[in-house]
């Protein structure tokens, strides 16, 4: 007999109530609804304006609070994370080696997919933390280029993503990449002293935090922030009204964590990167710990990163590969 009620449709259910019982919430707080309170107060007599403001302040109070960070984050992760369901996974090799297609549990039970790359003759694996967007199908171009520096490759997608089961979060996109390294120690037999712990934009946090709480060879940043609280304020200003107690326990800061004992650290960038300045990575390299090393690609952006300066981003990784053998 066909189940009806799965856990996944329970689950669906309930961010549809969730977000439902959400936006009946703050219907009254919304951007209009606080611009109508001010409309009205410019149009009241200075009594009835005196009484209009002191009720108008704790609406304020609880919109501010509504949209903080910490209260709101359900709703930032859809404006955070895009992922695609659909892409290339036919895939049967990329510069003649072979594409291995696996499924692992994440630490809350649900199902992960990724593409374990095994180039031969290496002696490192690289293991991808993808960014927001896409899923694994659109890595095809950072699978070649780390393979081209002589390395194996797992790249996986979080929960939520292509074939990835679950809803993509902030803590979850670290839960993903912890349970990744433990899929290649325990199941692919890697050395830990073998794993060079690999993100990629938003990524390059859940890499940090995993590189720093794992024993692993090395840590490679691509297109790194400094921290999401800061990222965030850079591109919603508002965001600049809240402080760090006001931000999810997830912040992943690596600006702050790098300032402490780490596997050796190598950061990309592109020069030309509008999305994630690479000035995020110049701090981040000044205000690092040795051992680390920092290439600019001078021509490249964010999307483009793979296509551009490519052989300069393969020489920083391979010479970054070589020195922890």
């Amino acid at each position: 007999m066909r189940r009806l009620f799965s856990l996944d449709n329970l689950v669906n259910l309930v961010r549809s109530v969730l977000l439902d019982s959400w936006r009946f919430i703050v219907k009254p707080f919304t951007p209009a609804a606080v611009a109508e309170e001010f409309r009205n107060l410019r149009a009241a007599k200075p009594a009835s304006f005196k009484k209009g403001m002191l009720e108008l302040i704790p609406k304020l109070t609880i919109y501010y609070l509504l949209l903080s960070p910490i209260v709101a984050m359900p709703l930032y992760n859809t404006m955070i994370f895009h992922p695609f369901a659909t892409g290339n996974y036919d895939l049967k090799a990329i510069d003649g080696v072979p594409c291995q297609n696996v499924f692992f549990p994440s630490t809350n039970g649900k199902r992960l997919y990724a593409w374990f790359f095994s180039c031969p003759g290496a002696s490192k694996t690289v293991l991808v933390s993808h960014g927001n967007a896409g899923n694994l199908t659109n890595r095809e171009g950072l699978v070649r280029l780390v393979l081209q520096a002589g390395a194996s490759v797992l790249v996986f997608d979080y929960q939520g993503f292509g074939k990835s089961e679950g809803h993509p979060s902030l803590a979850g996109i670290c839960e993903d990449t912890a349970a990744a390294y433990q899929y290649l120690v325990q199941d692919k037999r890697v050395s830990p002293a073998n794993v060079i712990i690999m993100g990629e934009s938003i990524g390059t946090g859940a890499a940090c935090v995993v590189g720093l709480s794992h024993p692993c060879a090395g840590i490679v940043l691509q297109s790194a922030y400094t921290s999401l609280p800061s990222l965030v304020r850079e591109k919603l200003p508002l965001m600049c009204l809240y402080p760090d107690w006001l931000f999810p326990p997830t912040r992943l800061d690596t600006l702050a964590a790098l300032k402490r004992t780490h596997p050796p650290l190598l950061l990309v960038h592109g020069a030309q990167d509008t999305l994630i300045p690479i000035k995020h990575s110049q701090l981040i390299y000044e205000q690092a710990l040795a051992p680390k090393s920092f290439t600019s690609l001078p021509d490249a952006g964010h999307n483009d990163i793979y296509d551009v300066d490519s052989s300069q981003y393969i020489g920083a990784l391979k010479q970054f590969i070589d020195s922890l053998s």
